[in-house]
């Protein structure tokens, strides 16, 4: 009986949101991004409690809003203040609602447009995620990809928020939604349990007790760290990564950046980036704008840093860093500045890159030694210039003392054609 009174409800909200489309379309104004970050308590698929199989309604970490049989782009990113929540269609508020959670369990007060409808199904609880009585919400540490520490770049499981356990080699539909009760897992496939395992989290390490079924296997490579997570930018779980991290020179310990759990990279010279993860790469932002992005891997407080593109390739030119300890040794954030060397077509050791970069200490010096030493075909390298194109202030290869980053740009003279660089 009250199985049917669900489904009735959700009919009764595709047609309302058929209503309210062409209300919206009508309307003529433009989309909304939205306002607000998105709490991750509201994030995840919703059920009514009642009915916990059954999804009434999605909310992604980037404000997407999805109705049972609407899509995810049927709306514009919903608005966030406080506890309350509207969503919009191009622009104008269709439906809002206030609410709050206790014990994983969503009630909507308040509820306007076609989300009253839905209210009368509150109180909600995640889909999968048990909690229709005995067990609790999948815990958020639990969430994310799981390397072996040994191999972190290697992603060997993954859970997500509503409950789905994917296994390397698995999609995620070859299993039921986990359950979790306590720090005990259960995985079933249609109903019977196929593996199970005890859980604890100290560090960032996850460690398996008691594991049964193919968990066992997987128990023989613990502990596990985080391979990475993509929860929206500077609200993701990039706990790994937060902290000063730099190198140890003499009785110091120099920070060549520091990431923040706010999803912010500093790097030395003061330049703040926004970020995000996802799986092993990073992405960085300024002022809204992807700048580049950079692949990592970390283990033993150990970061290596790969793959950099824009402003990545300099901070990945930093590699290996150490991550700063907290038993209070002296740190200081130094100034660095790039020197970078534009080959203007030519190539280093038969690498493919278009420059080399140099990162250096405010003050320190670089000599024609340091610099990298091109070729090009039948070419002749003709020096390293502070201007391009003209190549009239060339670098003598003296003493070049850092003092801003710093550009030289290789000039080359056709063999055929012999001569020197114009004054």
């Amino acid at each position: 009986m009250f199985k049917n009174r669900i489904y009735g409800i959700l009919g009764f909200i595709v047609v309302s949101m058929m209503v309210f489309s062409m209300i919206a379309c009508s309307d003529g104004s433009g989309s909304s991004s939205g306002g607000g970050r998105i709490p991750t308590a509201l994030v995840g698929e919703w059920a009514s409690k009642s009915n916990p199989s059954v999804m009434m309604f999605k909310i992604t970490s980037d404000g997407t809003f999805t109705a049972t049989g609407q899509s995810g782009g049927d709306f514009d990113k919903i608005s966030v203040s406080g506890n309350t929540v509207e969503i919009k269609m191009q622009g104008s508020t269709i439906a809002a609602f206030n609410y709050s959670i206790s014990n994983g369990e969503l009630a909507i007060t308040n509820a306007t447009g076609f989300m009253a409808t839905i209210a009368l199904a509150s109180p909600f609880v995640k889909v999968g995620s048990n909690n229709g009585g005995t067990n609790g919400n999948i815990p958020s540490e639990l969430v994310g990809e799981w390397a072996s520490k040994a191999n972190p770049s290697d992603m060997v499981f993954k859970i997500t928020s509503d409950g789905t356990f994917t296994a390397t080699g698995q999609s995620g539909g070859d299993f039921d939604k986990i359950s979790v009760s306590g720090n005990t897992v259960e995985i079933k496939v249609y109903g019977s349990t196929v593996a199970s395992f005890v859980y604890s989290i100290s560090n960032g390490e996850m460690t398996f007790t008691n594991a049964t079924g193919f968990m066992a296997s997987l128990a023989l490579i613990s502990p596990f760290v985080k391979v990475g997570s993509n929860n929206g930018g500077g609200e993701g779980d990039m706990s790994a990564l937060v902290g000063k991290w730099g190198k140890q020179e003499n009785m110091n310990f120099v920070v060549s950046l520091e990431i923040t759990s706010a999803g912010k990279l500093i790097s030395s010279d003061g330049t703040t980036y926004d970020i995000t993860v996802s799986g092993s790469t990073v992405t960085l932002k300024f002022g809204g704008t992807d700048v580049g992005t950079f692949g990592f891997a970390i283990s033993d407080d150990k970061m290596i840093m790969h793959s950099g593109t824009g402003i990545g390739i300099t901070i990945a030119a930093l590699s290996p860093l150490d991550k700063q300890s907290g038993d209070g040794a002296p740190s200081e954030l130094v100034e660095t500045f790039t020197v970078t060397f534009v080959l203007n077509g030519g190539r280093v050791d038969g690498s493919f890159n278009d420059v080399i970069i140099l990162i250096m200490k405010s003050g320190e010096t670089v000599m024609l030694p340091d610099a990298p030493l091109p070729e090009l075909g039948a070419s002749t390298f003709g020096g390293w210039f502070f201007d391009n194109g003209s190549f009239r202030n060339q670098w003598d290869g003296n003493f070049l003392n850092i003092t801003e980053s710093t550009y030289l740009y290789a000039m080359w003279i056709d063999t055929e054609i012999p001569g020197e660089p114009d004054d």
